[in-house]
Formats: C-alpha cells, structure tokens, sequence
C-alpha cells in the first residue's frame, strides 16, 4: 500500500504521526512523507522555513522508521501552495491513501475542516484520512478524531 503522509512544521501535525503509528498497517506499507513550504516573498525567510522544515521532516521521518523497520519509509520537503502541491504529488507518487491534518481554521474562524484540508477532500486522486486535531479548553492536550473520504 502506498501511504502519502502530508503534514506541517507544526507542532499539531504530531497528532497525525501519532494516528499513524497506532494504526495497523499491511507489511509491505511504503510511507511517504512530505512537507510542504509556501514560498514567502524573502529568500532569507524562505531558506530559514526551509532549513527548519528539513529538520523537523528528517525526525519524523527517523520516528516512523523506528516504528515501522519493515515499511519502505521516506519523504521530501517541497515549496509551493500547500493544497496543490499535495494533490499534485498524491497524482504523480500513485498514492493509495493520502494522510493530512486539519486544525479547522477554515480562515472565517468557523468550526470544521481548514482550507487546505477542504481543498483536498475534493480534489485527492485517492482515499484521504483527514486527522482532525483539537485543542481543549486550556490548550493543554490535543485529541484526534479520523475521518475518511473517498
């Protein structure tokens, strides 16, 4: 199974990794993680939401494959808008199932899917898996809730 894994530089993508990595998954499950960069209009910001991007991909990624040593896992750090570069790589990779978060700022301050993950949900080639992460009242514990589309 090709599992394409898109997550953020932030924080709240753990919980993506975490809804992974307690899911049963067939054995020969070729994960693939990307995260993408939107471009700024400064090459110094840019490099340095670049540099910080690669960091925190190349720990998740040793994470997954600590968990899964049997599991083809890798992943790329990409530049563009994040909801069309997502689906565009979930097209060209062949992607079987595709793995987001969503925090649900839909930028209207209004409950449900973000933007990006909105986008996806009508655009994937493929079964989506959409973790759905919320805060508590006081901020202090993050839950997630799946959710699947086809």
């Amino acid at each position: 199974m090709k599992v394409l894994v898109a997550v953020d530089s932030s924080n709240r993508a753990d919980s993506v990794i975490g809804a992974l990595t307690a899911s049963t998954w067939p054995e020969n499950t070729h994960f693939h993680l990307i995260t993408v960069i939107e471009k700024t209009s400064s090459w110094d910001s840019q490099q340095q939401f670049l540099h910080q991007g690669r960091l925190i991909l190349d720990e998740r990624l040793a994470s997954l494959k600590n968990h899964f040593p049997t599991s083809v896992v890798d992943g790329e750090l990409l530049e563009g808008s994040a909801a069309t570069t997502i689906t565009n790589t979930a097209k060209q990779w062949g992607a079987e199932l595709l793995v987001i978060g969503s925090h649900g700022d839909t930028g209207r301050r209004k409950p449900g899917l973000g933007s990006v993950a909105a986008h996806i949900a009508n655009s994937a080639p493929c079964t989506i898996e959409i973790v759905k992460v919320r805060n508590n009242a006081h901020n202090t514990a993050v839950a997630a809730d799946l959710l699947r589309a086809h």
